[in-house]
């Protein structure tokens, strides 16, 4: 069974919390998501293992973990061109 053209039958995504980030990083982050507003894709690399692909991020959280650290989770998806 064949998909659409620049599509996969089953998307690849990954559920990601990114903890004790510092304030700084933490806008940095979401900052470049918001910019990129879950449309447009961006290079990011899940793991050492994997090479970089494209991926979007349309819904995140931040929690404030305590005055000076922040918690970041996402679900980052694969983009197929």
């Amino acid at each position: 069974q064949s998909g659409a053209i620049g599509l996969k039958d089953s998307l690849t995504n990954y559920n990601i919390t990114s903890k004790y980030l510092s304030l700084i990083e933490s806008d940095v982050l979401v900052n470049q998501l918001a910019n990129c507003r879950g449309v447009q894709a961006f290079n990011w690399t899940p793991d050492d293992i994997r090479p970089s692909q494209l991926y979007v991020c349309k819904k995140w959280d931040l929690i404030l973990v305590d005055s000076m650290t922040r918690q970041l989770s996402g679900t980052f998806e694969e983009v197929i061109a």
